[in-house]
């Protein structure tokens, strides 16, 4: 009988992680349900939890295979920095609930990703952050991309460079197909091929890139576009409602209200060539709130 509540206690500790974080703490508060003779009772607590967390924590990494073939990057500085078992170890209560363990592949990447990101400066692991949020939107883009129906072609993309400004800033922009634009410490692209080849920075040196990721809705492809920030705030602007002259007037509202509206022109004339937006067929400015 002792042997059987030994095994099954141990058990416990693999599947139930709050189990196993409260005999960390305190084992013998933990057990107190159980009746335990004194010989078993000492045996459970000289158990090695840290050990047995580790373990834990080997098991998710391995339910886990499935996330390295888009995040292999960011698994590279993981294991790099001997931080996957922990890493795994203390995401072992939210894989571990019913929420998770019932969730698609999609939802159990997300879920992983949300917890990593809110883990990284707790790592102290340079580079993470960039490659962690470089890798997670290829992905999210590229899983979009099952989904996304391709721009209607009836839609106007006409050059704009001979328009008159006035009439240009009543055109309503859109954007072909999906995009997020994300501000880094360094050139994620670059971080990740030195990872990718074995080379790990001990520290990042500060050079701001601003990158726009572009899904292509005809091409079903990612473009990765490198950008100033202004052009990348202009970007985030856009909503497929507001005219040209209501995200530009939104933008110098702010700090920016020294730059002319009419140094806008390049910026939108730029965006349009590489067909990263289209204008709609009418030129009517839509209210917007």
């Amino acid at each position: 009988m002792s042997d059987q509540l030994f095994e099954s206690m141990l058990a416990r500790l693999l599947v139930e992680p709050t189990f196993l974080e409260a005999c960390i703490a305190d084992p013998v508060a933990a057990t107190r349900q159980y009746q335990m003779d004194p010989g078993l009772s000492r045996a459970f607590r000289s158990v090695d939890f840290a050990r047995i967390r580790k373990f834990s924590g080997f098991i998710g990494k391995i339910q886990h295979n499935f996330l390295w073939d888009n995040f292999p990057a960011s698994r590279q500085l993981l294991a790099h920095h001997g931080k996957e078992l922990q890493v795994f170890a203390d995401y072992r209560v939210t894989q571990l609930s019913t929420h998770i363990k019932s969730a698609s592949r999609q939802q159990k990447i997300e879920s992983f990703v949300a917890f990593l990101k809110r883990k990284v400066p707790e790592l102290r692991i340079a580079g993470l952050d960039e490659t962690l949020r470089h890798e997670h939107t290829m992905w999210s883009l590229l899983d979009a991309s099952r989904s996304q129906v391709p721009c209607a072609d009836h839609v106007r993309n006409d050059s704009i460079s001979s328009m008159a400004w006035n009439r240009m800033q009543r055109l309503v922009p859109q954007v072909n197909g999906l995009l997020r634009v994300l501000w880094f410490r360094c050139d994620p692209k670059a971080l990740v091929a030195e990872i990718e080849s074995g080379v790990f920075r001990r520290h990042l040196i500060e050079d701001e890139h601003v990158l726009a990721y572009w899904l292509d809705s005809m091409h079903r492809q990612v473009r990765i576009l490198a950008i100033d920030p202004l052009t990348g705030l202009f970007l985030t602007k856009i909503n497929g409602v507001r005219s040209l002259r209501s995200i530009i007037s939104a933008i110098r509202h702010g700090s920016l209200s020294e730059v002319k509206p009419v140094a806008f022109r390049e910026i939108i004339e730029t965006i349009q060539q590489n067909q990263v937006i289209r204008f709609d067929s009418s030129d009517r400015e839509r209210s917007c709130a």
